[in-house]
């Protein structure tokens, strides 16, 4: 329970230090990022009703046909989509075939793709 707490915060934390380091979203101006994000890019909010229908893990396959370093956008697209999943409870997260560890994978992997895998060491 203890280690999954912390897992769960350290997750929270390297996406939050990514955000702000590359994007400069400061952790007050959260859901004024995130809004912004709803309306500028169309991905997003897809993958936002597909968490919010359960379909999660076709919403990261989705992410990831999208993923590719000439594309950066979809960089922060992922990071706010795996804090979105991150924020979940793990019964919420089990209920659609999910779990905190492929959360914390998939933020390690996004970062590969954009070879920013370095920046995620610094949190293990």
């Amino acid at each position: 329970m203890l280690r999954d707490d912390f897992d769960l915060r350290l997750t929270n934390e390297l996406i939050e230090t990514y955000l702000k380091i590359a994007y400069g979203i400061k952790p007050g101006c959260w859901l004024d990022a995130e809004k912004g994000l709803l309306q500028e890019n169309m991905l997003y909010p897809k993958l936002k009703q597909m968490i919010n229908d359960g379909n999660i893990n076709d919403a990261e396959d989705i992410l990831y046909e999208y993923a590719n370093p000439i594309n950066p956008d979809i960089l922060k697209v992922g990071l706010f989509f795996y804090y979105d999943l991150n924020r979940m409870a793990d019964a919420e997260l089990e209920a659609a075939d999910f779990t905190r560890d492929e959360v914390k994978e998939g933020v390690q992997e996004l970062l590969k793709i954009y070879d920013q895998e370095n920046f995620g060491t610094i949190f293990r």
